[in-house]
């Protein structure tokens, strides 16, 4: 990288697998590490940024001694060089460009996402013997084809074991096993000429496009003059999307840039502006669930009081578990924000005020309200009983869940099943 050149360098890197954030963030800190030292006077800037990808991979492998799958990460970046964009992408976390055409706002990828669907990278998991196919495929529920519909995800499978790896993506940094399957960290580059037109460019995880398209993406970004306003929006909107189609909620994270924004503006922003005389533009970006988000305040404590209770006494009196927590944290005012840690240890909170409402309830049935005892001294082996199966349960489970991996209609078919039998026994109970 030379003085003599105008380089900014920004990305996204969506992790996946159990503790997939490690090795995003490990890949967001040792790619530009990387580049730098492969990078010289006169180096094609494409060649070393497929070699950057390359070493960080190898890496990742390497410094794992597991033979089984390891967790990887999405990677994709934007460099602006002079006047030209150069799009970088391994994985399907899109890259968009906004411009004004006339009297409008147009919008259209930067990218390719990388998913069994293309053909070529189809061909490529094929030759390495891998086997592509949806989830109901694999299960026998529909005969094998490659005419997928829009809401059927065909996935990359090992013939030997076709509960694994199970992965929509086609190139990713790390996933041991998946690249012995053709899955590659090679990276897929695209050039954009940066004309006086362009607005906005707008760099996220797949999250934030599954249930919206790249022209309400741009247009939700370009409704805002401050581009961490334009992220916060973007991550709400895919956020409210997402909630109401389920109680699962994927990764969420943006990067927005700014175009030809006036310079008093540029001013007001310190801290967020990058000027060089030649380009000028401004940067905003954020995750939906960030590492490092302010601490609770004030705001944060009393949407808590109320709304926690609600969560643990509903979940608690009710059986109701999940919705309460995910709205609680999904709904807040727009000042709370909550990072992981907050997340984890309050939904921890939460299922214990669970369980302690159900018993508060029990309690004073028997000694306010005189009603029947629930708890007697000579029923507690069963008590004894119930934590270990509990424990157990907990433990079988998840090896359960990681044989099955992505076999979501199968899970939600089991579970429909074991609230049908306890719906049974609770009518059984009452009569």
């Amino acid at each position: 990288m030379t003085k003599k050149r105008l380089v900014d360098w920004f990305g996204v890197y969506d992790g996946n697998g159990l503790n997939g954030h490690e090795y995003a963030d490990f890949t967001r800190e040792a790619l530009p590490e990387e580049f730098e030292k492969i990078i010289a006077p006169g180096e094609s800037l494409l060649s070393a940024m497929e070699g950057a990808h390359t070493e960080v991979h190898k890496q990742l492998i390497a410094a794992s001694n597991s033979e089984t799958e390891i967790p990887g990460t999405t990677a994709t970046t934007l460099m602006l060089v002079d006047d030209k964009c150069i799009d970088s992408n391994v994985g399907d976390s899109p890259a968009i460009l906004g411009w004004h055409n006339a009297q409008s706002l147009s919008a259209r990828f930067l990218y390719t996402e990388h998913t069994p669907r293309l053909a070529n990278e189809r061909n490529r998991i094929k030759r390495s013997d891998g086997f592509v196919m949806s989830v109901d495929q694999r299960d026998g529920l529909v005969p094998n084809h490659e005419n997928w519909q829009a809401d059927e995800a065909p996935r990359v499978w090992a013939k030997e074991n076709t509960k694994l790896p199970g992965y929509a993506f086609t190139r990713s940094i790390g996933n041991r096993i998946a690249h012995t399957l053709g899955v590659t960290a090679r990276p897929e580059f695209s050039e954009h000429k940066i004309t006086k037109n362009d607005r906005v460019l707008i760099v996220a995880s797949d999250g934030i496009t599954d249930f919206m398209d790249k022209q309400t993406c741009v247009e939700i970004a370009c409704a805002y003059k401050n581009p961490t306003e334009a992220v916060q929006a973007l991550i709400h909107e895919a956020s409210e999307r997402w909630i109401s189609r389920g109680d699962y909620m994927d990764d969420i994270t943006a990067i927005v840039v700014f175009f030809d924004r006036d310079k008093e503006y540029f001013a007001s922003l310190d801290g967020m502006i990058e000027v060089d005389g030649e380009r000028e533009f401004v940067l905003g970006a954020a995750e939906g669930n960030q590492e490092e988000a302010k601490s609770i305040g004030i705001a944060a404590r009393i949407w808590t009081l109320p709304v926690g209770a609600t969560s643990g006494f509903l979940g608690g009196l009710c059986s109701i578990h999940g919705p309460p927590i995910i709205l609680y944290f999904l709904h807040p005012p727009h000042t709370v924000n909550f990072d992981k840690k907050t997340q984890r240890a309050t939904g921890a909170i939460i299922t214990a005020t669970n369980a302690a409402m159900r018993v508060v309830y029990y309690l004073v049935q028997k000694f306010v309200m005189d009603g029947e005892s629930f708890f007697t001294r000579s029923d507690w082996p069963l008590y004894v009983c119930v934590v270990v199966s509990s424990l157990g349960g907990v433990l079988v489970g998840s090896k359960v869940f990681d044989v099955m991996k992505d076999s979501r209609n199968t899970i939600r078919i089991i579970l429909s099943i074991f609230l049908l039998l306890c719906g049974v026994g609770l009518l059984l109970s009452l009569h």
